[in-house]
């Protein structure tokens, strides 16, 4: 299978290029994520799930993840997530972190044996909140204050935010030359970059590619992610065109109404009729150029708030 067919972020790739901590690229590169999101210098570490393969791979929810254990004991997942960040998304990721650090308790123990768990999550998106490539989450309060003994800290990796990050800059540091090439491949002509990561990355997909069991494993779960993306689309179109059939004069502002309603109603089973009802036409089309960029409810609301 030619090599450019597996794009940088498939997760199954990922996943291959930091698992085999004997391999020095795969520990340089595990190392150099760890290091770079959570300033955590590790001496020592392990990955507790080295299997490549799980029984279920063509299985489109799983999780194919990179567990790691430090030499003092703290638990490190990260993953990469190629779909959008969706309000169910950053549930389950949620959940997950909260079960690292639950798994941990073990009946009759004390608590202030817990260990700090951490999450990094490789997300094909950007945050619109924040507008940063590296973006940490903890436990605080209203003024900001990290709450004393956090348990829990994810880390989230805007890879879209890389492109609007090469704007600014003429150079790239390792973590943002990997991020650069997670999310466009080996396409560093306009600016530069680490060059060690650069072929490090190069030649473990090189050899990655070569393995045809494992690339045509890789290429399905591309597919499903296509598929998966593909149907969200056909959601929105599907909406458009049960809007057009409804007998009312394509272009008026109910057929809009209707069509959006209709296209929400279908994706996230909420009524918004009400909300969009006293828009003006101009309002409206806005709405509809940019409705299926949307994840979330919270998101649609928060837009027809704006308009």
């Amino acid at each position: 299978m030619k090599d450019h067919v597996i794009n940088y972020s498939n997760d199954v790739f990922f996943k291959y290029l930091l698992r085999d901590v004997s391999d020095d690229d795969s520990l340089f590169l595990l190392r150099m994520f760890i290091e770079r999101t959570l300033g955590i210098v590790c001496k020592d570490i392990s990955v507790l799930n080295p299997e490549l393969i799980p029984d279920k791979i063509n299985d489109k929810n799983l999780i194919i993840d990179i567990l790691v254990k430090t030499d003092d004991d703290r638990l490190i997942d990260i993953e990469m997530q190629t779909s959008s960040f969706s309000h169910i998304l950053s549930n389950r990721l949620q959940l997950y972190g909260a079960r690292m650090l639950s798994s941990q308790a073990k009946k009759g123990e004390l608590y202030h044996h817990l260990n700090p768990v951490y999450q990094i999550i490789f997300l094909n998106d950007t945050n619109k909140s924040t507008h940063q490539l590296i973006d940490v989450y903890t436990s605080k309060n209203q003024t900001g204050i990290e709450e004393r003994y956090n348990l829990i800290t994810r880390v989230y990796v805007n890879m879209s935010y890389i492109n609007h990050l090469i704007k600014e800059r003429k150079e790239l540091n390792d973590i943002e030359t990997a991020t650069y090439i997670f999310k466009n491949g080996i396409r560093c002509d306009k600016i530069s970059v680490d060059e060690k990561v650069m072929m490090i990355m190069k030649k473990k997909h090189d050899k990655f590619s070569e393995d045809e069991a494992l690339s045509w494993i890789a290429f399905e779960r591309q597919c499903g992610e296509w598929q998966h993306e593909g149907e969200k689309r056909e959601a929105f179109e599907d909406g458009l065109i049960q809007g057009h059939t409804l007998g009312i004069e394509e272009g008026t502002v109910k057929t809009l109404i209707e069509t959006l309603s209709l296209y929400v109603q279908t994706r996230f089973n909420v009524d918004i009729q009400k909300d969009i009802q006293l828009l003006s036409s101009e309002k409206l089309e806005k709405l509809k150029e940019n409705i299926y960029t949307f994840n979330t409810i919270e998101e649609i609301k928060k837009f027809i708030g704006n308009l």
